[in-house]
């Protein structure tokens, strides 16, 4: 922006008219925009594409008093794997999808029989954020917190140790769907251009079942995690942790005895995982 100032100057008896011409820096509306997508991505308002890849574990256990069966094991498998895509629709909506796939495998014990023990833990989720400009706290040092709610659909297909009959300890691996109504938040910390730190959080309801008859359930699921992101660049990286927490009463259905069992059924999920995110 050029700036022209003009005035007189007086010497002695002699008047001049003066011009004097000066540049000075005014940042447009385009750069303050361009800098705030820069500053922040995982709160939401910035369109990217991520892809993950990392390893889990599952701790899962089984109670059935009528069998009678106590049953538990862990399973640590390597790789998982995670496609997201995030559309900000405007400054306070946002859509986003997100596609996981973790392998997992059990075994026998000395008590428990179990048949096909290989097993996926597959996640789909729809869901939409929302926020307004004035939820954030700002911090000394520039640090700023920011906030919004999410809710949608999250979709499980998860493993589940099946009875082959109500007369013997022997289990099998299946695969069982939920579908769940989400609904949470997350709060995004930037520290920094460079750094910004999330944490989510989300209460499953479940709205229909598959593969077993659902009595009651409480779930939850979350994650927190660390983004680096270069100066003057569309890449960003972090490392992040995903949990699920699963525990269910199920009714199952022996087909021999034409009789059903009530069991109890948890599971615990952790996965670490790797992420790059593409901004655009």
């Amino acid at each position: 922006t050029k700036v022209v100032s003009l005035y007189l100057q007086y010497e002695g008896s002699k008047v001049d008219l003066i011009f004097d011409e000066k540049s000075i820096y005014e940042p447009n509306h385009r750069d303050k925009n361009r800098n705030e997508k820069s500053f922040a991505i995982l709160e939401r308002r910035t369109n990217y594409f991520n892809f993950g890849i990392g390893a889990d574990y599952l701790v899962y256990s089984k109670k059935n008093d009528a069998i009678p069966l106590n049953a538990s094991f862990g399973s640590f498998n390597f790789p998982s794997l995670r496609l997201e895509y995030n559309r900000a629709l405007n400054s306070r909506w946002s859509g986003n999808a997100d596609l996981f796939y973790g392998p997992g495998k059990s075994s026998s014990g000395n008590q428990v029989q179990v048949e096909s023990g290989n097993f996926s833990w597959i996640i789909a989720n729809l869901q939409a954020s929302y926020t307004r400009p004035n939820w954030k706290t700002s911090f000394s040092g520039n640090g700023q917190l920011l906030y919004g709610a999410e809710f949608g659909l999250h979709y499980d297909s998860i493993p589940f140790m099946k009875s082959v009959s109500t007369a013997d300890t022997t289990q099998t691996m299946e695969a069982a769907s939920i579908v769940n109504a989400s609904l949470g938040g997350y709060a995004t910390f930037l520290t920094s251009r460079q750094w910004e730190y999330d944490l989510n959080l989300h209460y499953l309801y479940p709205v229909s079942a598959s593969g077993f008859q659902l009595k009651s359930t409480m779930t939850f699921n979350g994650s927190i995690g660390a983004l680096y992101k270069p100066e003057r660049s569309k890449w960003a990286y972090g490392l992040y942790w995903y949990g699920e927490m699963i525990s269910a009463k199920v009714t199952e259905n022996d087909a021999y005895t034409q009789t059903s069992v009530d069991s109890k059924t948890g599971l615990l999920y952790s996965n670490i995982e790797f992420r790059t995110f593409y901004r655009f």
